[in-house]
């Protein structure tokens, strides 16, 4: 539930942190690998959710490169929401 009201027909733009993406329990979905950024412990791995949106995933204890499709999970509580005409975040 957000805590600023919206007027309706109010359009949102919704994100979430690499941190808030795995591959445990929560909402699944299937990705394909396009980069990936080895920083010590843990990877960014950068890939698409359809021709144009960006996604980046952290992920600990794997090895992937340029083409794997792993799944990733997300907790639906930890989006982001963000007024899309101020930038503002209302969540």
């Amino acid at each position: 539930k957000l805590e600023t009201p919206l007027a309706p027909g109010a359009s949102v733009q919704l994100g979430i942190r690499p941190e808030a993406l795995s591959g445990s329990a929560g909402k699944e979905i299937e990705i394909e690998v396009d980069v990936v950024e080895m920083l010590g412990s843990e990877s960014l791995v950068h890939a698409w959710l359809g021709p144009d949106i960006p996604i980046v995933v952290e992920v600990r204890d794997r090895r992937m490169k340029s083409g794997d499709k792993i799944n990733i999970a997300f907790d639906p509580q930890k989006l982001l929401a963000f007024d899309t005409k101020s930038g503002v975040r209302l969540r």
